[in-house]
């Protein structure tokens, strides 16, 4: 296994800056290198006389040679294998030096440093057997910035790695000496070798290579590219199908007066998944991953990434029941994709709390683990926002610092105890909004949403009341569906407008609007199987808008329609179905026009069908035109066909562009 010491070549020297110097010799076998190999030991030639003196040295690394290589073993259980033939010896690591000029490599030039094994046994590095080129680069004239040091290391077989491997040290080098000192280590992490196969063959090695990272989107000011992978084909280099993730050690920046002073921090580039605790280990020191982290495996235990300020996107899990000790994320705070958290158990969920800012959709679904969930308490923007409960959760807390929502947002509850949402208490505007629960009876989360973009749509919530909503003045639209237990709506009298309208459907328990008589604009009102309603009186001083929709349908007490006076002009629409106790339309007076502007092909425009006491279309005579569209009257069982032909005559073929078609009335 090779060892390097790596510098960033990006560093500025003082005035006047000295040589680099590199110079190699034998290492006997022992602790550094348990074959022997070569101590390469680099530094600054400070006084200038060419030669590299022990006081001028700043770093020494050593190349290795490699192990013997290891006979096959014994056969177990049942007749002894044959023993495998003995492996050769492991051959010479060589390294040499070669000025470098000044060019890509080395600004001001430097020293080329060429590393390898000696596979043909010349004593000589061909080279075709280079491994590794490192550059030793003189400075330039001026004060450094702080540079980031990367000290690769063999790791021998131990806790860190079982079969032995690499173990990858980073750092600031705050003194400048080059040297990536004890106290300067910011992060340690290991790749580990595969393990041995059981016919003696050596496992798949870990390798990991650096090179110059120039100035750019990775690294503002330079710094070094570390790639990590496999050794797929065997052989003794990392290519590039063989690099598994990439990851960014940048130097800090020039202050004004050519001092440096920040580190920059390390970045992976691309997309980066943790399936195993080395996966995770690799992730120390890094704060930001350009692409999407994935957190998914088994047997993870502790998931644990203290760095971690910024990603690309976020997804825990896959759908299937996932399982985690423990989650921690405590520094991220942006994530400029998509975050997808699904089916995650985890005891404590605290780890997501500095979670600030997410810039697509936010898909949180059957979070397990706990009956409370209190989690993301720092979230302040997400462009959607959709979160699916389990049969477990009683109570979604947390997101007390949202204040906004772009574009969608929903909650979807499967709770099967009495549920309470008590969160999202800063939201005061959301967009379209969906809450969907059979067990909810708690919105208090939302007392301070005053407005929506979208229609709120709350379905099958045993609410009795919308005081949770008492703020709400301007939302878009409201949808109130099969709320079983619903009996007031008074909060609505903040109400004035809703231009994407009010839907009241399946609401058995409501027989009064009263909360409603503020309502003076909305673009549609639909009102269906409200049965104890008797009267829409409450609507007196509602207008619907021109090119907008009436229905009412499925109204087993409505006997009084005069509350829609209000509404005058054209509609699209106009629905009056299996009205059972209904014998008039009085109160559509003010309606002048129903039908659709244009050809619409397949849609009904004035639709009356099924209500079987209705005698009376009195009502409709305010209509002067139809438009596109089918006009209906069927088994209206007590409304004379006359009395529907009179209709059609008052408006005039001539002014009826639809298709006009009755059947199934009373035939008088």
């Amino acid at each position: 296994m090779l060892t390097l010491l790596l510098l960033a070549c990006s560093g500025e020297a003082p005035e006047s800056a000295p040589n680099a110097l590199v110079a190699t010799q034998d290492e006997p076998e022992g602790e550094n290198c348990a074959d022997g190999g070569v101590a390469v030991r680099s530094g600054v030639d400070d006084d200038g006389d060419g030669a590299l003196s022990e006081d001028e040295v700043d770093s020494t690394a050593y190349l290795c040679d490699g192990a013997d290589g290891v006979g096959g073993v014994d056969g177990t259980d049942g007749a002894d294998g044959e023993d495998g033939e003995d492996g050769e010896d492991g051959a010479s690591a060589l390294v040499t030096t070669t000025e470098e000029p000044a060019g890509d490599n080395c600004a001001t030039g430097g020293v080329r440093v060429e590393a390898g094994v000696d596979d043909d046994r010349d004593g000589v590095l061909d080279p075709e057997e280079v491994d590794a080129t490192e550059y030793i680069c003189h400075g330039d004239d001026g004060a450094p910035g702080i540079q980031t040091l990367v000290a690769v290391s063999d790791e021998p077989a131990g806790e860190n790695c079982v079969n032995g491997g690499q173990r990858l040290d980073t750092g600031a080098d705050a003194d400048g000496s080059g040297v990536l000192d004890e106290g300067e280590i910011v992060s340690t992490s290991y790749v580990c070798t595969g393990a041995t196969g059981a016919d003696g063959a050596v496992g798949v090695a870990a390798l990991v290579t650096t090179a110059d990272e120039p100035a750019g989107d990775n690294c503002a000011v330079g710094g070094e590219a570390v790639s990590i992978g496999t050794d797929d084909d065997g052989d003794g280099v990392l290519a590039d199908d063989e690099v598994d993730t990439t990851v960014y050690v940048c130097d800090g920046a020039d202050g004004a007066d050519g001092d440096g002073s920040s580190l920059a921090g390390t970045i992976v580039a691309g997309d980066y998944t943790v399936a195993n605790s080395l996966d995770a280990a690799l992730l120390d020191g890094v704060e930001q991953i350009t692409g999407t982290l994935t957190i998914f495996g088994a047997s993870m235990g502790d998931v644990t990434l203290p760095d971690l300020e910024r990603v690309g996107g976020l997804t825990v899990g896959n759908g299937s029941t996932f399982t985690l000790d423990s989650l921690s994320l405590p520094s991220l705070t942006t994530v400029d994709g998509s975050v997808n958290i699904q089916s995650l158990s985890v005891a404590d969920w605290s780890g997501f709390d500095a979670l600030e800012n997410v810039g697509g959709t936010f898909t949180l679904a059957y979070p397990m683990g706990v009956t409370t969930l209190d989690a993301f308490p720092n979230l302040r923007s997400v462009s959607v926002l959709s979160i699916t409960t389990g049969s477990t959760l009683t109570e979604l807390a947390g997101f007390d610092a949202l204040i906004s929502v772009g574009s969608y947002f929903q909650v979807y509850c499967y709770a099967t105890l009495p549920m309470a949402i008590t969160g999202f208490t800063a939201l005061e505007s959301a967009p379209t909004t969906i809450i969907y629960g059979s067990t909810i009876d708690d919105l208090s989360g939302f007392a301070s949403l005053t407005d929506t973009t979208g229609v709120i749509t709350i379905y099958y919530a045993p609410l009795t009341n919308l005081d949770d909503f008492v703020s709400l003045t301007s939302p878009a639209g409201l949808t109130l569906y099969s709320m079983p237990n619903l009996t007031d709506v008074s909060a609505l009298s903040g109400v004035t407008s809703m231009p994407s309208g009010l839907t009241l459907s399946g609401l058995p328990a409501l027989s009064s609007l009263s909360g409603v008589e503020n309502l003076v604009a909305a673009g549609s009102l639909s009102i269906y199987d409200v049965d104890r309603l008797t009267n829409l009186d409450a609507f007196a001083a509602l207008d619907i808008d021109e090119e907008g929709r009436i229905s009412l349908n499925g109204n087993a007490l409505l006997t009084d329609i005069g509350g829609l006076s209000g509404t005058t002009g054209g509609l699209v629409q106009l629905y009056v179905q299996s009205n059972p106790l209904l014998t008039n339309l009085d109160g559509l007076e003010g309606v002048t026009y129903v039908g659709y502007p244009t050809s619409a092909s397949g849609s009904y425009s004035l639709y009356v069908e099924n209500n079987v006491l209705l005698t009376d279309l009195d009502g409709l005579y305010g209509i002067t035109g139809l438009g596109y569209g089918y006009h209906v009257f069927n088994y209206n069982t007590q409304l004379c066909n006359t009395t529907i032909a009179a209709l059609k005559s008052r408006i005039g073929d001539s002014d009826i562009l639809g298709s006009w078609s009755t059947y199934s009335n009373r035939g008088c």
